[in-house]
C-alpha cells in the first residue's frame, strides 16, 4: 500500500546542528509519525539526515514511495527545503506539501 504521507527529515547542514558520530532522530518527527498513524494515515519516514542524502536522492525516494502528501521536518527554514519544494512542484504537481519546523530538537 502506498503511503498517504511521507515524512522527510532533511539533512542538517548548519554548523553546530550535528555532533560527529551521533545521530538522534528528531523527537518531533516521531511525534508527528505517531499522531498521524493513530489517526489512521499510512505514514513512512525518509531520514535524509541519517543517510546524508543529497537532493537527487531525496527526490528519488519521494518518487519511489509515491505518497499523496510530503511533510518535511527540519530544524530551520532551509534553502534545501525551498529548492526541494520548487523541484517537486515542477515534476510532481499533484503532490501536496507541508513544512514542519522543529525547534524543540
Amino acid at each position: 500500500m502506498k503511503p498517504s504521507i511521507l515524512l522527510i527529515n532533511l539533512p542538517q547542514t548548519a554548523l553546530g546542528q550535528r555532533l560527529p558520530e551521533c545521530h538522534l532522530p528528531s523527537q518531533r518527527l516521531w511525534q508527528i509519525h505517531a499522531r498521524l498513524s493513530v489517526a489512521g494515515h499510512s505514514v513512512e519516514v525518509v531520514d535524509a539526515d541519517f543517510y546524508t542524502m543529497n537532493l537527487f536522492n531525496i527526490v528519488r525516494a519521494i518518487r519511489w514511495h509515491a505518497p499523496q502528501t510530503v511533510w518535511v521536518v527540519e530544524q530551520n527554514d532551509s534553502a534545501m527545503s525551498k529548492l526541494l519544494h520548487t523541484l517537486l512542484q515542477a515534476t510532481m504537481p499533484h503532490l501536496r506539501w507541508r513544512t514542519v519546523i522543529d525547534n524543540i530538537g
